[in-house]
């Protein structure tokens, strides 16, 4: 597959972001298991000094138990009775440390009936113990149960269960900050990686570019060399159809102005086919007089000079028609203007396009017995479209490309007069404007001539 470079770098950032995710991701899963570990490593130790507290509490009972029997002193009372209460609090404290440890919890029921019942038993020996004097006298030898110094192996096991525990989380917080640190390098490298060959992409892309911008540099100067030699030539072609068309005018007019003297002075001199050969050539110069004036104009719609700005196309179109309905009173012509059509051009040269394009109009339904024009506009993919149409001759949509050329022709000139040139002219027009121009037909049912303009400018519009 040929990705362009653009497209190549937006996907390597974009697997390079997808990436980075799935090692965030991954990271993330590994640093809370790691944090979760060290925290189970931690409540290890929290249950391991808890429980040397506990066994320290009892170890303490038992000697103060040992020391008051021996010496009845009051203190030793009060110090075993303290141990106690401590041990068996240290006792309801790991309960709650090690509920989620179903063999810890065995083991403290195991030992806290033990000691309950051993606590008992040694408070009631202490109870029944002779007086303080009495004791001091005899001296008696402790006679207290040993049930306590017997009971060390059950925190003892509980130590060993939390030293293992210790062990086994110890190992796997170890593995997983391997397995974290061990994604991080290797999100780093990838990183790295993919940043070095998007750098090269990018680098890359911009030597195409900076030789491409310098291929479309050179091509620009060749165009704008090519133009600036088109224009001249179009300006040298101009001022040649000008000046031929306008020197021609005076040998046309003197060929049309002898021919007229001469059928007048000699009407009786020449013979029928005379007559018609001169009357030939006088229709002759006067085509010919026609066809310089339609190239004069064509010449001035290159020439003049643009000047934009609001024009009523529809008033316009009414003036052009109510000439028309002057010079051939007795044709009817069913016509339609859509009102208000205002449009961003030159008047001038609107004047020119619309008379050309209703001038065909009216001519091509000359024919028809019900004649019909109509001039309307229409919104085509957001842009305003103009139209001329009419029910006439038509013509056939395989010479569309001939008919906006200079001088080609349709019809024959018997069936309809003109010189070839209108179309051409409004498509000159058109084309000055920026806009464009297109035609439909059908043979014998009419034809329709589409064409745009510019927008009207918001500013113009409001005023």
């Amino acid at each position: 597959m040929n990705w362009p470079i653009e497209k190549r770098i937006r996907a390597g950032f974009g697997a390079m972001l997808l990436l980075l995710l799935v090692l965030g991701v991954v990271s993330f899963w590994g640093a809370t298991r790691a944090i979760r570990t060290y925290q189970s490593v931690d409540h290890t130790h929290q249950v391991s000094e808890e429980l040397e507290r506990a066994l320290a509490s009892m170890l303490d009972a038992q000697a103060a138990f040992d020391n008051y029997l021996l010496s009845g002193e009051p203190q030793f009372r009060k110090s075993y009775e303290a141990s106690i209460q401590q041990a068996v609090a240290g006792l309801e404290t790991l309960r709650g440390l090690t509920r989620d440890n179903p063999r810890q919890q065995t083991a403290l029921n195991r030992l806290q009936p033990l000691l309950t019942a051993e606590a008992a038993g040694m408070s009631a020996q202490l109870d029944a113990r002779p007086a303080p004097e009495t004791a001091a006298r005899s001296r008696l030898p402790p006679q207290g149960n040993r049930g306590l110094t017997d009971m060390r192996h059950v925190p003892r096991e509980m130590q060993a269960e939390e030293l293992r525990l210790l062990k086994e989380r110890s190992v796997r917080a170890q593995a997983e900050a391997y397995t974290t640190i061990a994604f991080g390098c290797l999100g780093t490298i990838v990183t790295m990686t993919v940043a070095a060959l998007a750098n090269l992409f990018v680098h890359r892309g911009f030597l195409k570019q900076q030789r491409a911008e310098t291929s479309i540099r050179r091509l620009n100067a060749h165009l704008e060399k090519q133009s600036v030699q088109l224009k001249d030539a179009n300006r040298e072609l101009e001022a040649f159809s000008y000046s031929v068309s306008h020197d021609l005018r005076a040998p046309l007019r003197a060929i049309e102005g002898f021919s007229s003297a001469l059928a007048e002075d000699c009407a009786d001199g020449l013979s029928p086919q005379g007559k018609e050969d001169l009357e030939r050539v006088r229709t002759a110069a006067r085509r010919m007089g026609q066809l310089m004036e339609d190239l004069l104009g064509l010449a001035r719609v290159t020439r003049t000079e643009l000047r934009r700005a609001p024009v009523n196309l529809s008033e316009l179109a009414e003036a052009i028609l109510a000439g028309f309905r002057k010079s051939e009173p007795e044709r009817e012509v069913e016509v339609s203007i859509a009102p208000q059509l205002v449009a961003d051009a030159d008047a001038s040269l609107m004047q020119i396009a619309l008379e050309n394009l209703l001038s065909n109009a009216w001519k091509f339904t000359g024919r028809c017995e019900r004649a019909r024009l109509e001039f309307g506009a229409a919104f085509l993919d957001g842009q305003r479209v103009y139209h001329v149409r009419d029910n006439g001759a038509g013509f056939d949509m395989a010479y569309a490309t001939r008919l906006f050329g200079a001088f080609q022709r349709l019809h024959s000139a018997t069936e309809f007069k003109g010189t070839g040139v209108g179309l051409a002219t409004v498509q000159r027009i058109i084309h000055r404007h920026a806009g464009r121009i297109w035609a439909e037909s059908q043979i014998g049912q009419g034809a329709t001539f589409y064409f745009t303009l510019p927008a009207l400018p918001v500013e113009r519009a409001e005023g």
